[in-house]
């Protein structure tokens, strides 16, 4: 298995935010592009884009409740 790094982890990112994003709506009633926004703005999304913060770690519903918490 390939090491992950700043170069590579982005690809583990897209299913992640959208499936986060489409939970984060879910519960709230919110329009999902509302909610990407809100997401995109965030600090766990900023945090998510730093390979060491190991965010990338974290499951979709991990992400959603670190967003909305």
């Amino acid at each position: 298995m390939p090491e992950i790094t700043q170069d590579n982890f982005r690809i583990l990112l897209p299913g992640k935010i959208a499936k986060a994003v489409f939970l984060a709506a879910e519960h709230s009633g919110e329009d999902c592009f509302d909610v990407a926004k809100r997401f995109y703005a965030s600090p766990v999304y900023h945090e998510l884009e730093r390979e060491s913060s190991k965010y990338w770690w974290l499951s979709p519903e991990q992400l959603e409740a670190a967003m909305v918490g």
